[in-house]
């Protein structure tokens, strides 16, 4: 490489002779493991906020009694 251009061009020449397909396939294979994820943390937490908000609810009501 001769400088910043060449490496520039020599990136998208080999770039442009990739099968985007297989890459697009990738993607969207981890984006759905990266989704799946995201659901079960978003569920474990929401399972625990209601554990936590029954355990302090509970606690309100029997200070409240």
């Amino acid at each position: 490489m001769t400088d910043l251009d060449d490496l520039k061009h020599r990136i998208r020449t080999e770039w442009a002779k990739l099968d985007h397909a297989v890459i697009a396939a990738s993607v969207h294979q981890q984006w759905r493991r990266c989704a799946s994820r995201l659901a079960a943390v978003i569920l474990s937490t929401v399972f625990d906020f209601d554990i936590a908000f029954s355990a302090i609810t509970t606690t309100f009501l029997t200070v409240v009694d």
